[in-house]
């Protein structure tokens, strides 16, 4: 788990669940994984699977799971243990939430007034749901957010997999990025999210400072898109701070770089 992140009635963190097979590396071959050979060979197709159980008091649910992954099906290395990792990582966070939360989730629903109407929602819920930004030549970028509901309030964490299945690896954003140099696409993004602060000093922190570590990122077809937290730069009501490097603002930069 990377960050944490307090705030009064919710929490917002960012962290990257294990996958097997999978590890930082270097640069691979700077965009061009979409289009070699070896990439075109193999395809992927998906459909989500699912961690559900609940408990129930008579026809009430007090505490409830409900988390939607993909799992992928290909002719391609490493998706069995990407399956299985996710498989028994999310089952594992169900099983924990419903270990640690159903005595408190029992006794919050038997305190409730018999006078009162028991809401059809549990009171304690785990939530996953995920896009699919990216999925094409082995290649996938996922986005997750994972919702805990409390009667305190909820807490609000995001995380991303951008994962090569051909060659078992994270990819990092010199692999999907027009900017050739590595290291030079994740500065500029550095760089853009202080200006961001340093312009507008009414909608972000004035004493914000974001390094590498404050930022997240998923890609597209065409562009990269770099996010930092809410509650780092700027307040939690205004949510994601993004940045958005398309192929075009990647190309203009080139050519600033250059002249």
């Amino acid at each position: 788990m990377k960050k944490i992140i307090a705030v009064a009635a919710a929490v917002v963190m960012a962290f990257s669940a294990p996958v097997a097979s999978f590890a930082a590396t270097d640069i691979i071959t700077n965009k061009r994984i979409y289009y070699t050979s070896g990439y075109n060979k193999a395809a992927l197709s998906y459909n989500s699977a699912a961690v559900k159980f609940s408990k129930k008091s008579g026809n009430k649910e007090y505490i409830k799971v409900d988390l939607v992954y993909p799992s992928f099906r290909g002719n391609t290395a490493n998706i069995k243990d990407y399956n299985d990792s996710n498989k028994t990582y999310f089952r594992k966070l169900g099983d924990d939430f419903i270990k640690e939360n159903t005595k408190a989730a029992k006794k919050y629903f038997d305190s409730i007034s018999k006078s009162q109407s028991k809401s059809d929602d549990a009171a304690y819920a785990l939530k996953l749901e995920y896009s699919m930004k990216y999925n094409k030549n082995s290649v996938v970028s996922i986005f997750y957010t994972l919702t805990t509901k409390t009667p305190s309030g909820e807490t609000v964490e995001y995380f991303t997999q951008n994962l090569d299945f051909v060659t078992g690896k994270e990819i990092t954003p010199d692999d999907v990025s027009l900017i050739p140099k590595k290291g030079e696409t994740m500065e500029l993004a550095v760089n853009t999210f202080n200006s961001k602060i340093k312009n507008n000093k009414r909608m972000y922190f004035s004493d914000a400072k974001i390094t590498e570590d404050d930022i997240y990122f998923y890609f597209e077809k065409d562009a990269i898109t770099f996010f930092v937290l809410p509650g780092v730069m700027a307040e939690e009501s205004r949510g994601l701070v993004t940045f958005r490097l398309d192929d075009k603002a990647a190309r203009k930069y080139l050519l600033n770089q250059v002249s």
